[in-house]
């Protein structure tokens, strides 16, 4: 009889056994189930968040990138002038050309270099490291640029002459960017005034030559 109990008590035993861990692995199922339904949550949250942290990041390159191009520097050269160089060493008629570079947009720049060649017959390089206001300019000259006879002859009668400028030019902007620009024209001049009028010619020997070598001429 005692042995029959006993059975039925270890029986039972095992059910109430069998039960308990079936409700405690229906419970952890639940909070595994509730866990991963939260970790998929956090995820969404933090795939919004990358995704938001992006679309900024983007917005602001694109601004920065549009308020650049509004921005963007340039210089121009004006007021060109010539008037005979007594310093030749030689004794040949020469001249001296002058023009202002201009700063005509509404941040401050910084002139670096300037290289002019006039022809195949004079060149010349000038290092600035000069702040350039908005609306101000810098003086460059080339000095002792010698005339041919004929040439010195027609000048000083009043005659125009004419030469083809190759210019190059660097300067930093209000960005710190190092920006180049090229300027290529022909230069009328006589004693009383000179007039450059900018023209594309091609193959720049001052390019040229930075690009090859990397490096620039000196004065």
């Amino acid at each position: 009889m005692w042995d029959t109990i006993g059975i039925w008590v270890e029986a039972v035993a095992l059910v109430l056994i069998f039960v308990f861990d079936y409700r405690e692995y229906r419970r952890q199922g639940k909070d595994r189930d509730e866990q991963h339904k939260e970790t998929q949550a956090q995820m969404k949250i933090m795939e919004r968040q990358m995704l938001a942290t992006e679309t900024a990041t983007k917005a602001a390159e694109t601004s920065a990138s549009a308020q650049q191009a509004a921005m963007q520097q340039w210089i121009i050269f004006q007021n060109w002038c010539t008037r005979q160089d007594l310093g030749d060493p030689k004794g040949h008629f020469a001249i001296e050309i002058g023009f202002e570079i201009v700063n005509p947009t509404k941040l401050p720049l910084t002139m670096l270099s300037t290289g002019v060649r006039l022809a195949q017959r004079h060149e010349s390089w000038r290092i600035h490291n000069i702040l350039l206001a908005p609306d101000s300019q810098c003086t460059v000259k080339l000095s002792n640029v010698v005339l041919h006879e004929q040439e010195a002859n027609a000048y000083q009668s009043g005659g125009t002459l004419a030469f083809i400028v190759y210019g190059i030019t660097d300067f930093r902007d209000c960005f710190k960017e190092k920006r180049e620009q090229d300027f290529t024209g022909m230069l009328s001049f006589s004693r009383d005034k000179a007039q450059f009028t900018l023209e594309w010619f091609p193959d720049n020997p001052l390019r040229i030559r930075v690009q090859q070598n990397g490096t620039k001429g000196t004065a």
